[in-house]
């Protein structure tokens, strides 16, 4: 029993973490490519 418990814990924290990550990629790719093209823009003036 305890380990059923353990189990379905872990599905659900692995699930939180897909929606959370799907979720915040977006953002985070973003701010990548905005970071990117200033260090670019930087560099090239």
């Amino acid at each position: 029993m305890a380990r059923a418990n353990i189990d379905v814990g872990s599905i659900i924290g692995v699930v939180v973490i897909l929606i959370v990550g799907t979720a915040v990629l977006p953002i985070i790719m973003d701010s990548v490519a905005t970071a990117a093209a200033c260090l670019t823009g930087a560099a090239a003036t």
